[in-house]
């Protein structure tokens, strides 16, 4: 995109916010319309720019709406001359694929959904939107729906809902960058980078790494790698292996099971009912339930939960609907809080329950990230707020929420919260929200980024192993807190990097490999669940991205994270247990301090008892080769399949294409491409035991699988 065309879409952005009062800081939301953008720009310090907002009050003598924190978007506010306004809608050329930038990005059309007073304002510089048509009516539901429970099968589809074109408003926040000295008393600002944890243990009981206790064995040559289909390039490159290691497994010892519809993804409010219009998109969600996984759990919500002050339209509802019918997907739907409005959060949550089955409401999510609460509450401090006022006032909102006509209509256990911005919250802080509010309480639900935009970061420091090992160990003791009061905990918003993603970061191969490792951490720390978040659909992070084609919603673009996504679905299916280990050979954890390694989940499925062993190696350029042995044979004496999660390349943690899993991939709208490249591994013995060496390419996954041939 031209410089100009860039600079006056900052400036259409910076109009609409003015005039609609936004620019309060907290999560995802903002990106969209300006991450495509950014390379082009300078950021600036957020000091400066709140400095600048000070002095312009100050001048003009009153209070100004407060501007959007643009140095959270990384971009530095310009106003270009009048002659460069332009129109607020971007699209791609006319063709049968996105367009892309330099990045490798899908070229985005920019949506500023502005209110009436906005659009009437802007409304000499711009053309006019067109109009939105009329909601279409409700269709009437069947006699009997099927429930969408764990343990059955997604329902049947129903009649469709016609397609509408109108959209929620889009939301201008972002997340803060700091909390200062004093916000470690509260909540530990080392998600930003500083500060120390409440608790860091480096290894703590069912912690699925422990130390090796015998030398590892002499690395052996590397197999050739598999090619592409039609004598493509391989599918990976296979330097020699420089290390190796041997990772002893007791199916015996199993930790815990991975619940059903674990993996979900969560959705900003924006543009939520396209989820049912985008052509092929229901079809991507089936596919990451076809592993017998259970239904996809959505979340709706994120930074645009505390931005509509409004109810949503009616087709809002009848698109959430027809995803329920035709995916069998279950909803965590954000409720405003922020504004400490009662009645339009009741409205919004009566609203919900009118427009879709019982069955396909989860619960309802009171706000989101009050932790970020910047100035929005008389004038507070987040973290002032947080120590007054927050945990009353939740307590405040959830019981006129639950109790409608007085206590005796009272009904418990229907919220989620606190819906904090991250997982580094001390556990005490945990317990005095549950002691509060428990009573109302059915999920607890906390937010993991590996970090925000503005803090440094590169395809390799994502993975580093030491920061998860720390936040892993805060989670398992957040998962006991809730425990404590019979409430399970989700986290039911995740990505790599917040604010949209990072660029070079959240579109990388690494993300994939960083969103599967990911997943089996919060698994194996005791939560019930992971929303991967995909910000409005069209952030730097969105693993299923939405885009348009001469205005028109095209078949979405699989973005890596997808990849990382399917594998997860594939290893855990429909209930596996995370079995015990050992690392008899070969360092430390992949990404730690004492060398490159292979990290290993092994998994068992709980209905045939196959063996199904996660391997991840996080080293950008080292090769190695590792074994896995089991502690009994119990009828795994067979040969292993193979399942490679790999990209093409020198520098495959960077790819943003030639990513295969099994040799297959998928192009736009989840077309199924490639041939099958699945390996066999053969069943060799270590020490007696039955056991499988895996050749790992650099910045690589795999899943190994070994049929039970016996039973117990």
């Amino acid at each position: 995109m031209p410089r100009a065309g860039a600079l006056a879409l900052l400036a259409a952005l910076a109009a609409f916010t003015l005039v609609a009062g936004a620019g309060t800081p907290a999560a995802d939301a903002a990106g969209e319309a300006a991450q495509q953008v950014q390379p082009t720009l300078q950021p600036q310090p957020h000091a400066q720019q709140q400095q600048q907002q000070q002095q312009q009050q100050q001048q003009s003598g009153a209070a100004l709406p407060a501007l959007p924190d643009l140095a959270g978007l990384g971009l530095e506010r310009v106003t270009p001359p009048a002659a460069a306004a332009q129109p607020p809608l971007v699209r791609v050329a006319s063709s049968q694929e996105p367009v892309l930038l330099a990045d490798g990005a899908p070229q985005q059309r920019i949506l500023v959904a502005a209110t009436a007073a906005a659009a009437a304002a802007q409304q000499a510089a711009k053309p006019a939107a067109p109009a939105k048509p009329a909601a279409p009516a409700k269709p009437s539901a069947p006699a009997a729906k099927p429930a969408a429970s764990a343990a059955k099968a997604p329902p049947a589809a129903k009649p469709p809902v016609p397609a509408a074109a109108g959209r929620g408003t889009a939301s201008a926040r972002v997340a803060m960058t700091g909390g200062g000295a004093a916000a470690q008393e509260e909540y530990n600002p080392d998600y930003y980078g500083e500060g120390e944890y409440e608790q860091q243990p480096s290894i703590a009981p069912g912690d699925p790494i422990l130390p090796p206790t015998t030398p590892a064995p002499p690395p052996a040559a590397a197999p050739p790698p598999p090619a592409g289909g039609g004598g493509d390039a391989p599918l990976f490159v296979a330097p020699g292996a420089t290390f190796s290691g041997v990772t002893e497994v007791n199916v015996d010892a199993r930790l815990l099971t991975i619940p059903q519809s674990f993996m979900g993804i969560s959705h900003e409010w924006t543009h939520v009912e396209e989820l049912n219009n985008i052509p092929g998109y229901k079809d991507i969600l089936r596919l990451l339930t076809s592993y017998g996984s259970g239904p996809l759990n959505i979340r709706v919500g994120g930074g645009s939960t505390d931005k509509q002050a409004y109810v949503f339209p009616q087709y809002v509802y009848d698109a959430l609907r027809q995803v329920h019918y035709d995916t069998g997907a279950v909803y965590i739907l954000g409720l405003n809080f922020e504004k400490r409005d009662k009645q339009l959060a009741a409205a919004q949550m009566a609203a919900a329950r009118a427009g879709l089955p019982a069955e396909a409401i989860q619960t309802f999510e009171i706000g989101n990230e009050p932790n970020f609460y910047e100035g929005t509450q008389d004038g507070l401090s987040a973290l002032q707020y947080v120590r007054c006022c927050f945990i009353s006032n939740w307590a405040d909102h959830a019981r006129t929420l639950s109790c409608p006509s007085g206590s005796a209509s009272c009904v418990d256990k229907q919220f989620a919260g606190p819906v904090w911005g991250h997982i580094n919250v001390y556990p005490s802080t945990l317990k005095w929200f549950l002691d509060v509010n428990g009573r109302f309480v059915n999920l607890t639900t906390v937010h993991w980024y590996k970090a925000t935009k503005e803090t440094y970061n590169t395809p390799v420091t994502l993975l580093e192993e030491a920061p998860i090992r720390r936040e892993m160990a805060n989670l398992r003791a957040l998962v006991a807190t809730s425990a404590g009061y019979n409430i399970p905990l989700r986290v039911a918003e995740m990505n790599t990097i917040s604010n949209s993603g990072r660029v070079g970061v959240s579109n990388v191969f690494a993300a994939a490999l960083w969103t599967l490792d990911g997943a089996l951490e919060v698994a194996a720390a005791g939560a019930v669940g992971v929303n991967l978040h995909q910000g409005s659909g069209q952030n730097l992070y969105t693993s299923i991205l939405r885009w348009y084609n001469n205005g028109a919603l095209s078949p979405p673009v699989l973005r890596p994270p997808f990849y990382g996504m399917l594998l997860f679905q594939q290893a855990v299916r429909g209930g596996s247990q995370l079995l015990a280990q050992a690392a008899v050979a070969g360092g430390d954890a992949a990404g730690g301090g004492g060398g490159p390694a292979i990290k290993v989940w092994p998994l068992r499925d709980a209905a045939d008892g196959e063996l199904r062993v996660v391997l991840v190696n996080k080293h950008p350029t080292a090769a190695g080769n590792h074994t896995v042995r089991v502690t009994a044979a119990w009828g795994y004496d067979a040969a292993g399949t193979l399942t490679r999660l790999v990209a093409r390349g020198d520098d495959p943690l960077s790819a943003t294409s030639g990513i295969t899993l099994g040799g297959l991939y998928y192009a736009v709208g989840g077309v199924q491409k490639g041939a099958d490249a699945t390996e066999s591994v053969a069943l060799t013995r270590s020490e007696g035991m039955a056991a499988w060496t895996v050749y790992m390419p650099p910045g690589s996954a795999a899943m190994l699988r070994v049929e039970n041939m016996g039973s117990r």
